[in-house]
């Protein structure tokens, strides 16, 4: 079960969000940083196997399904004919997507932050939240009257509560909360 975390964007500094962006970046030189509205063709088969990844993760560990991404999906996307816009956040190496952040943009003051993925390899470097912080300049930058940024998390996640926290995400219960309800 998944509990809904809320930000207004007011109350977001999009200059600290910029620089911790660009101090990430600085500290992985040798990563490829993408903000885009579609994953191109070349990243479509990592991309994909990243998604599944998470899905099987949210399975088995939280029994929480999530919707399967296609080939079909990504190209329908990439030529703009895809019923929802979106907004990606990559992390690329030698062309295979390492981690990613998915954004479904709600109408003209609300996104939703969706799937998130990092690879192992990248875990623990703070690149989780070089993958937040990019989405959300993006969608800020593009969207004159956003006002509320949302997503659904399982209240078991304790990496995601972690990565979402410092960015001010709130439920009805605070985070800290939900993590010492946990343990």
């Amino acid at each position: 079960m998944g509990i809904k975390l809320t930000k207004e964007t007011c109350s977001l500094s999009i200059e600290k969000l910029k620089t911790l962006k660009s101090n990430l970046e600085l500290k992985n030189s040798n990563l490829n940083f993408i903000v885009t509205d579609k994953v191109i063709s070349k990243y479509h088969d990592s991309f994909i196997q990243c998604h599944d990844e998470v899905r099987r993760f949210l399975i088995e560990s939280f029994n929480e399904p999530i919707s399967e991404v296609t080939i079909d999906m990504l190209i329908q996307i990439e030529k703009d004919e895809f019923f929802l816009k979106k907004v990606f956040a990559l992390i690329i190496s030698n062309n295979q997507v390492l981690g990613f952040q998915e954004v479904t943009i709600e109408g003209l003051k609300s996104v939703t932050l969706e799937t998130m993925y990092l690879s192992k390899e990248l875990r623990g470097k703070s690149l989780g939240k070089w993958l937040i912080s990019a989405a959300l300049i993006n969608c800020i930058e593009k969207m004159e009257g956003l006002k509320l940024i949302e997503t659904n998390v399982n209240e078991q996640n304790i990496p995601i509560l972690k990565t979402l926290k410092p960015f001010g995400f709130y439920a009805k219960t605070s985070i800290d909360q939900l993590i010492k309800n946990i343990k």
